[in-house]
């Protein structure tokens, strides 16, 4: 089950959210094909195998092992019958152009190396379950919990230099595109004549500035804005998912269900369909 829905926590430099945290059996949705991390995805298998088909190879993973999926990690997964797991999806980022964990890696950790953090994920999960309806004590207890949460897993992701905080200056060129490209609606091709007038660049110099800063295109990070906001749509409203395309900017929903699957390998009604992403 659902646990917590966009827990927000952060400032101007730090953001960090929780979406989602289960335990218990892997339900049927857990095995399937062109599963698509658009948060970080953290799970402790704690009894039961899952086999991980990525496009950095096969990978056979057996019990007491943490699994830390990164953003935009798409794979095929099968779990083994009866296993049970703890599992957690959230997003961090620090700083405007900072890139804390690189997307599209697999890390591995026995379970006995982040044992803390085992303890305070249930702490959080034993806070939520008090009350369907938490009241006011409750809410503070989790927000103190999830701070724990938040510094005991940073302390052992920098540990291992899986987390990278270090803060470059960012060039005001490229926070003013940023800022732009944060604003508007999805359009059938990237406006580069704005992003020209905004950067005084020419487009082969954006596009370099931007996989300098970013490690991705100006055309990846847009891509990577919309499908944040329509996943997040679609996790947490009912909104029929053409009302989501339209308010996204999409003309017809033939044209968001192609660029959605495109993204992730699912529609749009796919994606909704699955309880936990």
């Amino acid at each position: 089950m659902s646990i917590i829905e966009k827990y927000q926590l952060g400032s101007d430099r730090l953001d960090f959210n929780f979406t989602q945290m289960y335990q218990g059996p892997v339900p049927s949705y857990g095995t399937r094909n062109n599963a698509f991390s658009v948060d970080c995805t953290l799970w402790l298998t704690r009894t039961g195998t899952v086999r991980l088909q990525t496009p950095t190879g096969h990978h056979e993973i057996g019990p007491d092992t943490w699994v830390l999926l990164t953003p935009g990690f798409r794979r095929n997964q099968v779990f083994s019958p009866g296993s049970q797991i703890l599992s957690l999806h959230f997003s961090l980022a620090y700083g405007p152009t900072s890139q804390l964990v690189a997307p599209k890696a697999l890390h591995l950790f026995p379970r006995h190396q982040l044992s803390e953090l085992e303890r305070v994920s249930l702490d959080l999960l034993h806070c939520c379950t008090l009350n369907p309806s938490p009241g006011f004590m409750q809410v503070v207890a989790f927000d103190q919990l999830s701070r724990q949460w938040l510094s005991t897993f940073c302390t052992l992701m920098l540990e291992r230099k899986i987390l990278n905080p270090e803060q470059v200056a960012p060039d005001p060129r490229i926070v003013k595109a940023l800022d732009y490209l944060n604003s508007i609606a999805f359009q059938g091709r990237l406006p580069y004549e704005r992003l020209q007038a905004i950067c005084s660049l020419s487009r082969i110099q954006i596009d370099r500035l931007f996989v300098k800063t970013l490690g991705l295109t100006p055309k990846q990070y847009f891509d990577r804005i919309v499908l944040g906001k329509a996943c997040s749509r679609l996790t947490l409203s009912r909104l029929p998912c053409k009302s989501i395309g339209y308010e996204l900017g999409f003309a017809t929903m033939p044209h968001f269900s192609v660029w959605f699957k495109k993204q992730t390998g699912m529609s749009p009604n796919e994606f909704r369909a699955q309880p936990f992403q």
